[in-house]
């Protein structure tokens, strides 16, 4: 869709012939591929930045001024940016951290998808013999009831009731704060087989029976009170969503087995080292003021690696930037700790697996770091334009007002009633008689000469 109105702008941008003065001008629009479309100060522009701009652009709402979108605002809109581009490269904005920075962390992240995808691809080609015998496995189906609080407090009140036999329909109707299932009577999760659950319910489902009442169980969401109300044993084949979702977690639990082993293949190949037991000694759960300031400014070398090495001050950061409100008080500091020490490493290493093969710098993924580039030298340009501390003399908002009138008034509207009458004669009395002063809605109900009376 973007693709074809873009070659329809393109090919009637064959009728301009200027647009911002002598040092712009116009190629044909109408070659296959990165055809100039006009020449800023000596810098082309071509139909590939048209197309980049196009797709950048929302779709338009029903209504809504698409002058924008014509020949002629395109064309310009796109002169325009190269312009302000041309004075950020000028002034170096491209060189500044806030830039290089961004740029470059959009190269690593593209070059390690790229990475990723490829190591993954076949394995999400699932073998036919491990589907088969996915769909043949039997398993146990649950249909789950909670009660969600956004407090413990409240969750454990909540649970003295139901020890007291408040039925636990009625207390999810009246207290449930679960917004996504307020709208089920009785708190009802529906069916779901009991490992599809998230872990944390998965773990608990599995030691119930239908009836039992769980303990409060805390998420990210707040505290949740479960029960089972009914359970079923099918085989994956007897349900077609169930169905679905089995091979979907198979080549799920395909894809991250070889990427798994492909990590671990790289710890091999860079002979990078954990210090393990230095790891288990770092208490990111403590709240004490004096371990959280040892933990920032720490110099112990954590990880090796042939390319550098990590030291606790730098996992400590990797810890602020992954759980911004630190794991200080959380019971499962050091399981967290542990997970984003992995989720580090992995990252660290197909990030240089991906520059190694020279996947953060292909031909595409170039194009589209320069898109990005100038996007943000753009947005800083205008940033400081925006900045500029510029307070108008009064003279000056009036003129710009008056020379500007259009922009800030909506087009005049008017209502026009009319009447038509028998004889000319009655006409020129009716014009008369309203010229001294009558109203045009009294005299109209109350001249008989009136034949009939058309508003608009």
């Amino acid at each position: 869709m973007i693709r074809s109105r873009c070659f329809g702008i393109v090919t009637l941008l064959l009728a301009m012939t200027a647009l911002v003065g002598p040092r712009v001008t116009f190629g044909d629009p109408l070659a296959k591929s990165a055809q100039p479309l006009a020449i800023v100060n000596g810098e082309t522009v071509t139909t590939l930045d048209l197309d980049a701009l196009l797709a950048s652009q929302p779709r338009p709402k029903p209504g809504e001024d698409v002058a924008s979108l014509s020949p002629d605002g395109v064309l310009r809109r796109l002169v325009e940016n190269r312009l302000v581009e041309q004075e950020g490269y000028r002034i170096e904005v491209d060189k500044r951290p806030e830039v290089r920075n961004q740029v470059w962390d959009l190269r690593r992240h593209k070059g390690m998808m790229a990475l990723l995808d490829s190591v993954s691809r076949e394995a999400r080609q699932a073998e036919d013999e491990e589907l088969e015998k996915a769909l043949k496995e039997t398993a146990i189906i649950l249909r789950v009831s909670q009660i969600l609080r956004t407090d413990e407090a409240s969750a454990l009140a909540m649970l003295d009731s139901l020890k007291a036999g408040v039925p636990f329909a009625e207390l999810a109707d009246k207290y449930s704060q679960d917004t996504t299932s307020v709208i089920q009577p009785g708190g009802d999760l529906g069916w779901a087989r009991q490992d599809l659950f998230i872990p944390a319910f998965s773990e608990v489902l599995q030691t119930m029976s239908p009836g039992q009442v769980s303990q409060p169980i805390e998420t990210e969401r707040g505290w949740h009170i479960l029960t089972i109300t009914d359970w079923r044993s099918e085989t994956a084949g007897q349900n077609e969503a169930m169905e679905l979702a089995i091979l979907e977690k198979a080549k799920e639990s395909r894809v991250m087995g070889t990427i798994k082993y492909y990590v671990q293949s790289l710890m091999d190949k860079y002979d990078v080292k954990i210090d393990s037991t230095l790891l288990a000694t770092l208490d990111y759960g403590s709240d004490d003021p004096g371990v959280n300031q040892a933990l920032q400014t720490s110099e112990a070398v954590l990880v090796t690696m042939p390319w550098r090495t990590l030291k606790v001050r730098d996992f400590t950061m990797e810890i602020r930037f992954q759980h911004f409100h630190g794991l200080a008080n959380k019971p499962e500091a050091a399981q967290l700790r542990d997970e984003s020490m992995h989720e580090w490493v992995t990252e660290l290493l197909l990030r240089h697996e991906a520059s190694e093969l020279g996947l953060d710098s292909t031909p595409s993924l170039d194009l589209e770091a320069e898109a990005f580039e100038r996007r943000l030298i753009r947005e800083t340009v205008l940033g400081t334009i925006l900045d500029f501390k510029f307070a108008p003399t009064e003279d000056e908002v009036t003129a710009y007002y008056e020379e500007h009138l259009g922009a800030f008034r909506s087009a005049p509207e008017f209502r026009v009633d009319g009447v038509i009458f028998k004889t000319e004669a009655a006409a020129q009395t009716f014009s008369k008689t309203l010229a001294e002063g009558a109203t045009f809605n009294w005299l109209a109900s109350n001249t008989p000469e009136v034949a009939e009376r058309k508003p608009e």
